[in-house]
């Protein structure tokens, strides 16, 4: 059996040393761990899910809302009417203009194709829950006040809004997810209380 030279030890510690610096290297340069890796259990929009979830309680409240007005008298049924649709107002057109801003370009980025496939659903359906908003605001207006009308097409918005989440949550959300670590998520301080 051939013993180790003194050259081919020195080769080999030179190559372990080599090996161990070069990780060090790239560990204080930031290339390592890869951006994309995540602690087990950690998500990165889970500050995006939180929101979501309290997105869905005021959901709630709007819908409670909705449920009182035809039981109401006619000035608290068109009160009422307002309330709801500023509160919609409120809670989502600064987040829609701030999720196309920041939130969907980090998918678009991460995904990578040449079009805004994943997020381009989403954009259209901030132009129909802003439309939709917008008929809200007519039929309030409206000296000839339906509340059964009204109602009806809100909670066809709360539907949309609540399909709204579940398609973020199960299609864009696991892509930042895979891609980005908790610290490189779009943050999520922005205004309005639903960030859907």
């Amino acid at each position: 059996m051939d013993q180790p030279t003194n050259g081919s030890r020195f080769h080999r510690h030179f190559i372990v040393a080599a090996v161990l610096f070069s990780a060090l290297f790239f560990i204080l340069l930031g290339f390592w761990p890869p951006e994309g890796t995540v602690r087990k259990g950690e998500r990165a929009t889970e500050s995006l899910r939180r929101h979501h979830r309290e997105g869905r309680e005021r959901l709630a409240q709007i819908a409670s809302l909705l449920e009182a007005i035809p039981e109401g008298s006619p000035a608290t049924r068109t009160e009422l009417a307002w309330i709801v649709i500023a509160s919609l107002k409120e809670d989502l057109r600064a987040h829609d203009a701030w999720e196309e801003q920041v939130h969907y370009p980090a998918v678009d980025k991460e995904v990578r194709t040449v079009s805004d496939l994943y997020t381009a659903p989403l954009r259209q359906e901030h132009r129909i829950i802003d439309r939709w908003i917008g008929e809200l605001e007519k039929m309030a207006g409206d000296p000839l006040f339906d509340p059964r009308a009204f109602c009806a097409r809100g909670d066809r918005l709360l539907g949309l809004l609540e399909a709204h989440f579940e398609v973020e949550e199960n299609v864009v959300l696991p892509i930042l997810d895979r891609a980005r670590t908790p610290a490189r998520a779009p943050r999520d301080d922005a205004p309005g209380v639903i960030p859907h």
